[in-house]
């Protein structure tokens, strides 16, 4: 190989070539399910922080409270509960981060057209649509179909999921500590 022509991996370009950024890339169905997971999990708890409050605080102020719900009035309790939560929930991470704890810890994030965080009519619109994606599944599908891995909600509040983090070179260790630069891996 003739000096002015390099292949991978040698010289200046091999770092730009290793650390392929992901920064604002669609993020898919399997990181978007992962953490759409997570932040399940972390309503959950709200949920049951939220409950066993405000049943403390009940019998606080009644302690001879006899009468409790129904099976359907508790179900329905329960179910308005879990619907503020995650109103607020995401509503208010969208608006405020741009993402929840489970698109944090996947390193994905909501944006409009420009790149920024939604505004806040358009983080409760967005939320609110998931109701519309949850229809059969098939809102959160189209991101499986769409080339630009969209869901139904994501289409009616004019946002986008994004990657949000950068690759970086890998660098090995030799045994001894030492470190090979990326363009002398070995």
């Amino acid at each position: 190989m003739s000096a002015d022509v390099q292949g991978p991996g040698a010289g200046p370009t091999a770092d730009a070539e290793l650390a392929t950024s992901w920064r604002g890339d669609p993020a898919g169905i399997a990181s978007r399910a992962v953490a759409f997971t997570i932040d399940a999990i972390v309503i959950s708890i709200a949920v049951s922080g939220t409950l066993f409050a405000t049943h403390a605080v009940v019998d606080v102020l009644d302690p001879d409270r006899t009468a409790s719900l129904s099976t359907a009035e508790s179900f329905l309790s329960v179910g308005f509960v879990v619907g503020v939560v995650s109103f607020l929930y995401f509503t208010v991470s969208f608006w405020l981060f741009g993402q929840t704890v489970g698109k944090l810890t996947m390193g994905i994030r909501v944006v409009r057209a420009d790149g920024e965080r939604p505004r806040l009519g358009q983080s409760a619109l967005r939320t609110f649509a998931y109701t519309i994606s949850s229809i059969l599944m098939l809102g959160f599908l189209a991101i499986a179909v769409s080339r630009q891995r969209r869901a139904w909600h994501d289409h009616i509040a004019r946002t986008w999921v994004v990657y949000d983090w950068e690759a970086h070179p890998r660098i090995p260790v030799l045994d001894d500590g030492e470190r090979l630069p990326p363009h002398r891996l070995p």
